[in-house]
C-alpha cells in the first residue's frame, strides 16, 4: 500500500476513534494548514528560518522542514440499499443499521479538504451525490437511506461500480478510496469489483447477522423466498454463507470488514478503524 493510502486509512481511523470515543480528532494536519511536514538536509538555498532547532541539536547535522499544502482525498462511499436490507434483527432493519453507520462514516471521512460522494444502489443508482466537502449534503444522502423509499427492490453492485467508474472517467477525479457496503450476496459482481479494486484502494464493508451465516444441516431441501425478487429458491445441505465470501476478498487483496448488525454501530466502526489502522497491505 501506498504512503498517500496508508496515511489516508489513518486519518480516518483516529477520527472514527475520536467519534466512538465522543470526541474529535484531527490527525496529521497541523493548525496552519499543512501537513505534518517531513524534514531534509540543509540545502544553501534554503530560508535559514526554516532549519528545525530541535532535530539539529538530536540529530547532529542541519535539518529543514518540509511543509506539504493541503491535499484533500476523493472518498466514494456506495451503499446497497436493496430489499432485502429492509429488515433484521430484533426488528431494527439493516438499511436503519447503513443509515447510522453512514452519518459516521460521512463525519469520520470529511474535513481535511477531503471530497466524498454517496450512491445508493438497488439494482440502478437510486441516489447519487457528486463529490463534495459539504457535509449537510452528505448528510442528505444517509436521510435518503433512512427513508428507505426506492423504485427497485433487486441489487445490482455493478451499478454502482460503474457510476464510480464514469464519475472518474468524466470529472478526471480519481477515487483515492472506496468504501462498499452490502451485504455481497449478489451474483456477478467480482469481474468488477476486482477490476476496480486493481486502481484504486477498496474497504468491503459486509453486512452480516450471525442467524444468516449457516443454514442447519438439512435431511432434503428448504424452501427459501428471495426477499428482493420474491421468488422461491431450495437450500440443501449446510450453507456458509460467507466463508468463500471472504476467501475471495483475501485472494483479491481487498480489505474487508464484517460489520455484524445486531451489534451496535459504535461497536462496529471502532472494529473498522482498527482495520484501517492495522492492516497496511
Amino acid at each position: 500500500m501506498s504512503t498517500d493510502r496508508h496515511q489516508l486509512r489513518l486519518q480516518i481511523s483516529r477520527k472514527i476513534y475520536g467519534t466512538t470515543a465522543g470526541g474529535h480528532t484531527s490527525v496529521y494536519k497541523s493548525t496552519s494548514g499543512y501537513e505534518l511536514s517531513e524534514k531534509r538536509p540543509f540545502q544553501i538555498s534554503d530560508n535559514p528560518k526554516a532549519v528545525d532547532l530541535v532535530s539539529t541539536i538530536t540529530k547532529d547535522t542541519w535539518l529543514v522542514k518540509v511543509k506539504n499544502p493541503d491535499k484533500g482525498a476523493n472518498i466514494f462511499m456506495s451503499w446497497d440499499v436493496s430489499g432485502s436490507h429492509q429488515f433484521g434483527p430484533l426488528g431494527k432493519s439493516k438499511l436503519k443499521f447503513m443509515s447510522e453507520l453512514s452519518e459516521l462514516l460521512v463525519a469520520a471521512c470529511v474535513g481535511e479538504g477531503n471530497r466524498v460522494a454517496m450512491i445508493c444502489h438497488t439494482e440502478v443508482v437510486e441516489h447519487f451525490t457528486s463529490l463534495t466537502t459539504n457535509r449537510f449534503l452528505l448528510e442528505e444522502s444517509s436521510g435518503f437511506i433512512k427513508e428507505g423509499v426506492f423504485k427497485r427492490k433487486g441489487t445490482n453492485l455493478n451499478a454502482s461500480i460503474r457510476e464510480i467508474m464514469e464519475c472518474a472517467s468524466t470529472s478526471g477525479q480519481k477515487p483515492d478510496l472506496v468504501f462498499i457496503v452490502s451485504d455481497f450476496l449478489a451474483q456477478d459482481f467480482e469481474k468488477k469489483l476486482r477490476a476496480l479494486a486493481q486502481e484504486v484502494d477498496c474497504v468491503a464493508l459486509v453486512l452480516r447477522e450471525p442467524v444468516e451465516e449457516k443454514f442447519p444441516a438439512l435431511s432434503g431441501a428448504m424452501a427459501v423466498r428471495d426477499l428482493e425478487t420474491g421468488k422461491i429458491f431450495y437450500a440443501s445441505g449446510l450453507t456458509n454463507l460467507y466463508g468463500d465470501l471472504s476467501a475471495w476478498f483475501k485472494k483479491n487483496q481487498i480489505t474487508h470488514v464484517f460489520m455484524d448488525t445486531s451489534r451496535p454501530v459504535l461497536e462496529n466502526l471502532d472494529r473498522l478503524a482498527q482495520v484501517l489502522e492495522d492492516k497496511f497491505d
